[in-house]
This record gives structure tokens, sequence and C-alpha cells, in this order.
């Protein structure tokens, strides 16, 4: 009986292994085994578990015996048993040997859970039983494994089909709205495929263009040949992007940048070309604008008269010829250099204001004036105008650049001269009225002398008030040297004379640590000159060298002879072209700042210590010499000492150099002549007056000229001498002069002044010969003055 068992076992397990594996479906091959075991078998109750790993859980597949429906799912790894227990299937107890369990597993893989209840009455036969289950599960779980792969690479299928659907969609979207023409060709350039945007450009639709060839169409004649050789250049894989000109359908030429790609069959053949293209022809026609453009501002920039350049993250990338020769430096040299390695020191802040400006406001335009050290060193002043732009893609700043050195110059020049002359005009007019004043306090002074016994106390108050007026004349003199209004007498001087003549003077001035040394030129000019004036500059230009050598020193004077050019007076503009004679004093002293050289000759600046000069001495040598139509250069610089050199005009005419002899103090009273006094300021009126009389002359005295007019008609012209102020309340001493010079012809002038301006008519006074008497004046001076002109 056992054996009989056995052998039906062993068939229907034969029968099964037949039935499993038909099909791919799990449902079928799950009831096909459950059939096949409850046909053997016919159990009370039989529940098949399918694992689903991916969720962890197990699906009541198939049951039999008990009513619950399947689908139900479980954790895995909780008791079945007590589960169908608890859902109501009658069981037997855990003990009794028909209560069966088997795992369909594969390498550790729990694929699912067969529970079987047997009939009691296959207990005798039950390890046969058993192990006809085993083997039935055994077959089972390889198909269930192969089916579960199936199916889950079915759903993997499927996902992928759709993310391929979706995939192209979003691809045929993308290149149906991409504003480049997309197309895909064969090797012999039927079109394929190509996207809407094409219409747009060629005017072909895709409809018009599927399985035309593109090379034939777009680019006939000339065209094609390039097509040629751009397709053999494909076939070698050399062309990914490029530029073509096609013809549209309404025969326009577009030009069209491709990026392309091959793609290749196993063999490595071309089978496909892919091709992107984008509508370049604007741009290429502003790149031709552009280009002709950025010639024409080149050529206008390489030939301007002005200096030009960009200016981009602190480089500059452009710099025009005129530029370059400004600074000095090559373009190569400039190309590596930050902007700043030219850029004055002290403008550094300003330019970098200018830049920050130009970022922070977007202001149009900027303008200033800096410094820029050229190449050797050279420091220039350059006008710069600055301007916002865009240079090659990137923000950048265009400037351009004029030398104004030589401007700057010029305005310092001249605004130097515009207050020399302005101190000028206020230095004279202090002196004119100080010298009325001190003609008095001198005169009275004198006059009250000349009362006096030798041995009386008051005699030496009274000479210290001349001695201390004599002082103030001295100072008044040099403000009117300074100021142009001191009358002068010029003569044909040769300076090599009138230097040796005053060599041991300045010798024994300057002091025995300092040596003084001459290069006087043998061949020197002659210059028309004021004799004392002259002297007055070469002592005065000895004394400032003496002092600039505190520790001592060497002077060397020297005189040559010079053609001016117009290249000096580009560079001097207060020169101008001839021939002169130039003598300078040079010194090894201190030196000067700049900013001391622009005030030397401001009257009363100096350096030294309070009480040791009057700050008269240049300022009076700048008088003279402007006096003489010449000019001053000065050249120093600290620790190096100073140079001056003064200029003046030559003339070819014979020297003319003698002292005036002096009257004897005897010869100096009058004989009774009679003289006319006119003179607006009550002091010196009455002073000149009462000396005259005390030294016998008849004086008849007036302030202005309506009252000289009345007096001379009441004298009726009988006067030997008229001694008038240059300047009157009511009339030009000069005018008055000829009006009674017309009635008495043999009438002698003297005129005296505190100095002679525009209104005094110098110049027709010296022309006609007559006398000047400078004020102050002294009693001896007045007296000798008179004698002279009435002899």
């Amino acid at each position: 009986m056992a054996q009989s068992k056995k052998d039906t076992l062993l068939e229907h397990l034969h029968r099964l292994g037949l039935a499993l594996g038909t099909t791919l479906d799990l449902t079928h091959e799950a009831r096909t085994f459950v059939d096949s075991l409850m046909e053997t078998l016919s159990p009370k109750l039989l529940a098949l578990f399918i694992a689903d790993n991916e969720k962890s859980y197990l699906r009541l597949w198939e049951a039999r015996g008990f009513t619950l429906p399947t689908g139900v799912s479980v954790s895995m790894g909780l008791d079945l048993w007590r589960w169908l227990a608890e859902q109501g299937a009658i069981l037997p107890s855990e003990d009794n040997p028909c209560r069966c369990a088997f795992a369909n597993s594969i390498e550790k893989q729990v694929l699912g859970v067969l529970l079987v209840v047997l009939p009691d009455e296959l207990a005798p036969s039950i390890v046969e039983v058993r192990s006809f289950l085993e083997t039935a599960t055994n077959y089972f779980a390889p198909i269930l494994r192969n089916i579960q792969r199936y199916q889950r690479l079915e759903r993997q299928l499927e996902v992928q089909l759709i993310q391929l659907q979706q995939s192209q969609q979003r691809y045929r979207q993308l290149v149906e709205s991409v504003p480049n023409i997309f197309c895909v060709l064969n090797p012999s350039g039927e079109i394929v495929f190509v996207n809407r945007y094409v219409e747009q450009i060629t005017g072909y639709t895709p409809e018009e263009l599927l399985g035309e060839n593109w090379w034939e169409i777009f680019y006939p004649g000339e065209e094609y040949a390039q097509v040629t050789r751009l397709f053999q250049n494909f076939e070698r894989g050399d062309v990914k992007n490029y530029e073509m000109t096609l013809v549209t359908k309404s025969g326009e030429k577009r030009v069209i940048s491709w990026n392309s790609v091959n793609v290749r069959n196993a063999q490595g053949q071309v089978v496909q070309i892919i091709g992107i293209g984008a509508d370049v022809t604007e741009r290429k026609q502003s790149e031709i604008a552009l280009r002709e453009s950025e010639e024409k501002y080149r050529i206008l920039a390489e030939n301007s008269l002005v200096g030009v350049y960009i200016l981009q993250n602190d480089r500059m990338v452009y710099v025009n010829p005129v530029m370059l020769q400004l600074v000095g430096y090559t373009l190569e040299e400039i190309n590596k250099m930050d902007y700043t390695e030219f850029i004055h020191p002290d403008d550094w802040e300003v330019v970098n204001q200018l830049k920050q400006h130009f970022l922070e406001a977007a202001e149009n335009s900027a303008s200033k004036e800096i410094r820029v050290i050229t190449k050797d060193g050279d420091i220039r002043w350059i006008q710069v105008m600055l301007v916002p732009i865009t240079y090659r893609g990137e923000p950048a700043i265009m400037g351009t650049g004029i030398d104004v050195t030589e401007r700057r110059q010029l305005e310092k020049q001249l605004l130097q001269a515009q207050k020399m002359e302005a101190i000028g005009v206020l230095a004279g007019g202090v002196a004119h009225d100080f010298n009325n004043i001190l003609t008095g306090i001198q005169g009275y002074a004198q006059l009250a002398m000349a009362e006096l016994q030798e041995d009386d106390p008051i005699a030496h108050d009274l000479e210290e008030i001349q001695r201390a007026a004599a002082r103030a004349a001295n100072l008044t003199r040099q403000l009117l040297l300074f100021s142009r209004r001191q009358p002068m007498k010029f003569v044909s001087l040769n300076l090599n004379n009138t230097i040796q003549d005053m060599l041991k003077m300045l010798t024994r001035l300057i002091g025995e640590d300092i040596s003084i040394q001459t290069k006087l030129s043998p061949d020197l000019w002659n210059t028309r000159a004021d004799a004392g004036n002259i002297e007055q500059v070469i002592m005065n230009l000895a004394v400032n060298a003496r002092d600039a050598m505190p520790d001592g020193g060497k002077i060397t004077i020297e005189t040559k002879n010079v053609q001016v050019d117009t290249e000096y007076c580009q560079k001097y503009t207060y020169a101008r072209p001839g021939k002169f004679i130039c003598f300078s004093i040079e010194d090894n002293g201190i030196g000067m700042e700049p900013n001391v050289m622009e005030r030397i000759f401001e009257p009363f600046f100096s350096t030294k210590a309070q009480g040791k000069g009057t700050g008269l001495g240049l300022s009076v040598v700048y008088g003279i010499v402007k006096s003489h139509d010449g000019w001053i250069n000065v050249d120093s610089k600290p620790g190096q000492g100073s140079i001056f050199s003064i200029y003046l005009p030559a003339t070819f005419m014979e020297s003319i150099e003698h002292e005036e002899k002096e009257v004897p103090q005897e010869a100096l009273r009058g004989k009774g002549e009679r003289i006319l006094l006119v003179e607006d300021d009550e002091a010196v009126q009455e002073f000149t007056a009462r000396t005259l009389r005390r030294n016998n002359y008849i004086v008849f005295a007036c302030r202005n000229a309506q009252e000289a007019v009345e007096i001379f008609h009441k004298e009726k012209g009988e006067l030997a001498l008229l001694i008038i102020d240059v300047v009157l309340p009511d009339e030009k001493g000069t005018k008055l002069v000829e009006q009674l010079i017309a009635e008495n012809s043999c009438l002698q002038v003297l005129f005296i002044s505190g100095y002679t301006d525009e209104k005094s008519n110098w110049q027709k006074i010296r022309g006609r010969g007559y006398s000047f008497l400078e004020k102050p004046y002294s009693v001896v001076e007045l007296l000798r003055a008179v004698k002279q002109v009435l002899q």
C-alpha cells in the first residue's frame, strides 16, 4: 500500500511538472499548482501566500477550505497559522502531523509560503506526503521567481516607455519652440526632419522640405561647391561649428551659424547629420558695421592731435601715438603697467574719485587737470576728458589728454606778472605819499639844525631824526624802484666795466669767507641802462647770494651775449626774440623750495629772521630789470644753490660812463633869482620856499596850476625858474609848463615828485630835457639842483 501511494505521488508530481511553466501568468500558474495539490491530496485547508519583496508583505493568492477572500496582505514574519485562526479557519493542533507549512525560497529569498492541513487518512503516509509537498514547492519556486522577474521587467519597460514618450514629447516641444533651425539629414543631404522655425527663416514649410535635398535647395550655384567640400569634412568628422550663407525661398541670402553632430553606425560610417542653425545675419551685419566704425574711429584716434586712451580694469588697453609720445613709453610698456605708475602720486586720489564717480553716479563725462610722470621723469600737466564706455563687452573709461603744461606756465607767469604789477601800483602810491611826508620831516630837521649852535643838546635829536628820515627815504626809494616809478637816466653801458668797478666794494660787502669768481665775456655787447640802478641790481643779488651761504661759499658772476629765438620765447613767455646781454650771479648756497621761488620778488617777502632784512632786495631787482625792458630767470633747488640770470636788450652804441661834477657848497647860494614854486603838499611847499629864501632866492609859492598862472601874469612872466610838482590837483605839471614857456621862453624848469606814473608824462619831461629832483630831497640837494638848472 505504501509503495502504491508513493508511486501515485510520483505520478502526480510528474504531471505537476508538466503542467507548470507553460505561461507567464502568475494567477494561472498559481491556480494550476494549487488545483494539482487539491486533486492529489484533497487537503482540508490550503493557503498559498506569494511574497512582494519590494513592499515586505505576503499576499494570499489562492485559498481552499475556508472562505477568506484572496488578495489579502499580511506583514512578512507574521505567524500565518495564528493569523488564519484569527480569520476563522478551523485548524488542528500545532502538534498534529497533518498541519504542514512550506516556504518557496531560492537563495534564501522567500518567494512564497504554502500552508496545508492534510486529511487524517493520510497520517500513516505523512512522510511521503510531506516529501511530495516539498518537491512540489521546489518545482513552483523557480517558476514563481521567473514570473516575478518578468513582471518586474515588464513594469520597468512600461515606465521606460512612458518616460521615452514623455522625453520624445519634450524633445519635440523643445525642437519646435527653439528659435533656431533644427534639422536631421541623411548622408546624401535628404531632409529627414526639420522644425517649423525653418519657415520663419527660409520661407519653406517643413512639409515642403521633407524628402528634399537640403544642399540643392538652399545652396545653389557657387554655394554648392562649398557644400561639397564641407560634406567631405563631415565624413572625416572635422566640422562641428561653421557659418554658411543659404538662399531663402524669396532669393534673400541669410548667414546661418551651424552646430552639427554626426551620427555613425557600428562601422563608423556617417548615417545622419543633426544640425542646429542660428540666423546671425543681423549680427554679422552689425559686426561688419562695428568693424567699420572701429576702423573709422581707430583712424581718427591714431591721427588725432590729442592723446586718446581706454582704461579698463586699471590697465591702459588702448593708447594712441600722441599719448605714447606724451608719456614717453612704448605701447608694449604701457600694456604691462598699472595706470597709476605714470600718474603723479599727489593726483591718485583725484583719478580714483573720478573712476568711482563714474561707477556710482553714471556721469556722462568729466574733465580734470592731472599730472603725469613721463618715462624720463618729467612732470607734465594733462587736461583729461573722461567718458564711460563699454569696450569688448566690459565697462571701461575712454579719455582724451591734452598737454597743458605750457598753458599752465603761461597762466602762472601771467598771474605772477599781474600780481607784481598790482603790488607795484600799491607800493608806488605808498612811496609817493611817504616821500612828501619825508621831504617835510627831513627838510625841517635840517632847517632847525641850521638855527642851532654846534653844542646845542637838541642837535643830537635832530640828527637822529635826519638819520631816521634817510632810512625811510631809502626804503621808499626801493619801493619806487620795484614799482618802476623811479626816474632813470639811460646811457650805453658795458656791464663788464660796471662789474669790475664794483668788485672791491662787493668783496668788502660779502665778507672774507665767500670768494667771488668772474667769467666775463671779452666781446660783451653794450646795453642801455641806468648805471646806478644796475649797480643796485648787482649789489642786491650779491647780498642775496651771501645770505644763502651762512657757512661761506663761492659766488660766480658771469656775462655773455645771447641770441634769443622763438623756441626760447615759447618756453619763457615773458621773453622776446632778439639780441641780449645776460649777466648771472650764481651761489652754491642752501637753494630754495618751489613755493619760496614763487614769492621771492614780492615786496617784504623774506625767509630771513625778523629784523634781518627789509624783504625788498629782490623786489628792487625785479622792478629795475623790468624798467630796462629785461627779464629774470631763476634756477634753484634745495641744497644745490641758486642762479639769477638777468637779460637786458643789447645796444651797439659806444658806452658813455662818466660821473657828474658836484657844484661846490659855497656856490649854491642864489643871486636874487625869482622862482615860482608850485607844490600842493603844504609841508613840502613851506620847507622848499624857506630853504630857497634863506639862500638869497625870491620865491612865489602856490598850491595849484590856477594860482600859478595868476602869479605868473601878476609878475608879468619875469621869473627865472619854475619849480613844479609833476602831478597837481587841477592840472598836469607838463601842461602848465608848456603854457608858461609859451609866454616866457627863457623860463627854466625843475620838476619835483615822489614818483612818476602815467599821469605825469615822464617821457615828455625827459624827452624835452627838463631837470628832475626826486623827493625826498635835502637842503643841499635842492640848492644844488636849482643852481645847476639856473646855470
